[in-house]
């Protein structure tokens, strides 16, 4: 099955709660949303005003990045709310892949153009989506490359990596289930997800 045969079947509700990580505690609430590039795709392949044009720009732009939002909050006892600024995020948000090297942020002159004017833009909807609490995002790029500059980070390949900020922490076990085809227990035929290699009620290996 292809990459676009996947897609197509991808749920983005599902997609969101698996990029999406939340940290709370007492009155103090912290997110670290990745964006994968297949995002782009998934979020607007039904969005008959976005030409493909538009969805492969996007890709082709923040392909070489990692690209995460990031929001730390305060609920005060009479219900206003205070935000972290976008400087003193980021002065604690790094990223810590598997071979436990640490990443930084990159300076806004170290980001093409065109990628920071894109999430400029985007900015107002991403805060819609997530509401009152959407007031207080900040988006952050980091290279995450290797020697060659390829991405050392997939999110259809096997690795994990962490994102930590406003002292949470933020865990991603990769690959994404929601990218990877189904899996089916041969015993009855009951969909599985397709990261799982066996059936947990029946013990038996899953099959594609």
């Amino acid at each position: 099955m292809t990459l676009g045969q996947v897609e197509n079947e991808v749920s983005m509700t599902e997609l969101i709660k698996e990029i999406q990580q939340w940290n709370k505690k007492d009155n103090k609430m912290s997110l670290a949303w990745w964006i994968p590039n297949e995002y782009w795709r998934i979020a607007l392949k039904d969005n008959k005003q976005i030409q493909q044009e538009t969805i492969n720009q996007l890709e082709n732009v923040f392909e070489n990045y990692l690209m995460i939002w990031a929001c730390d909050l305060t609920i005060n006892a009479d219900g206003t709310t205070n935000y972290t600024t976008e400087e003193e995020i980021s002065k604690s948000i790094t990223i810590l892949d598997e071979n436990n090297k640490k990443y930084f942020p990159l300076a806004k002159n170290q980001i093409d153009g065109e990628a920071l004017t894109i999430v400029e833009n985007m900015k107002p909807f991403f805060s819609q989506a997530l509401g009152q609490m959407g007031r207080g995002i900040h988006f952050y790029f980091f290279k995450v490359t290797d020697q060659n500059g390829k991405n050392l980070i997939d999110a259809k390949l096997q690795g994990q990596f962490k994102v930590s900020h406003s002292n949470s922490d933020f865990l991603w076990k990769l690959p994404l289930s929601t990218l990877m085809s189904s899996k089916f227990c041969p015993v009855d035929r009951e969909k599985m997800k397709g990261t799982w290699s066996y059936c947990p009620i029946h013990g038996q290996k899953l099959e594609n």
